[in-house]
């Protein structure tokens, strides 16, 4: 018995190939169809706070889809969030769940390991999760990218590598949360795309084939246990800004439990203060509430 619509998540540091594989998962359902397998994939583009790259905007004039949506500043039904490269980027999970109750195969780029976790808590046993492998990080080959890419700097070039090559240590130490491997070694032409029997076809049909009968994509949540977290420091120290970065990135795992204050409220008061003014007005529509 075919299981139910899931996830497919692509990871990896870059050069690894992401966007190729993504493009290869599109390629393949035509061929799963003539096999009679039903397999509806479906590009699920991230919010993000960086521009098009020159690569991504041609490919929209092309009218070819891209897994990127440039914004100013992330869609507030955005719950899933991280950031990378100092950028950030969202997806909403309804959305995701919208896609799935159509039967359809969400595909995302997630190169975060806290997202592809938090991914797999919000929709446990149904997410496919890749690591995408290609070798280690070198410079010549970011410095080759960016001719390619635009827009990019020599310091931002030095930047990217550095931080893959953190990214990559990163991936290696957590590479248990993954559900397979993609050997993704080899170099594709344009002309290659279109083709459905090379290396990487056959790994991605059968990892498909088998995550439809049911198998290859472990059952139940990921588990562990709850912890209160203790934010101190003096003034000036950071406390606030922690806060903030909680409530973004933290919207599907963690809770901000608000504390109360007899001063007035302040400009960068959030709802993790609850003031003075704030008790003295619920108070009052307590009372009011009670006299109806």
């Amino acid at each position: 018995m075919e299981r139910e619509s899931f996830i497919i998540t692509l990871t990896g540091p870059s050069q690894s190939g992401k966007s190729l594989v993504m493009r290869k998962i599109q390629y393949l359902e035509s061929a799963l169809q003539k096999e009679g397998i039903n397999f509806l994939p479906k590009i699920v583009p991230k919010y993000t706070t960086r521009l098009y790259r020159s690569e991504e905007s041609s490919l929209m004039k092309q009218g070819k889809d891209v897994d990127v949506i440039s914004v100013p500043k992330l869609p507030d039904n955005c719950d899933l969030i991280y950031q990378t490269y100092g950028v950030l980027y969202g997806i909403a999970t309804e959305d995701l769940k919208a896609i799935l109750n159509q039967k359809k195969i969400p595909i995302i780029i997630i190169n975060d390991i806290r997202a592809v976790e938090e991914l797999k808590k919000e929709f446990p046993g149904r997410v496919l999760s890749l690591f995408l492998f290609r070798k280690i990080p070198e410079l010549e080959d970011f410095k080759e990218e960016a001719k390619n890419r635009g827009n990019v700097t020599e310091n931002e070039i030095r930047s990217r590598y550095e931080k893959a090559i953190a990214i990559y240590r990163v991936f290696i130490e957590n590479i248990a949360l993954f559900d397979r491997i993609l050997l993704n070694a080899k170099e594709y032409g344009e002309e290659e795309l279109e083709r459905v029997n090379t290396i990487i076809d056959i790994q991605l049909s059968n990892l498909i084939k088998e995550t439809i009968k049911g198998n290859i994509i472990r059952k139940g949540p990921i588990k562990k246990a709850p912890r209160v977290f203790v934010i101190a420091g003096n003034a000036a120290s950071g406390k606030d800004e922690i806060v903030r970065a909680i409530l973004t990135m933290g919207k599907l795992q963690a809770r901000v439990i608000p504390k109360f204050t007899m001063r007035n409220q302040e400009p960068n008061d959030g709802n993790e203060m609850i003031c003075q003014s704030r008790l003295r007005r619920a108070v009052i529509e307590d009372a009011e509430l009670r006299c109806q």
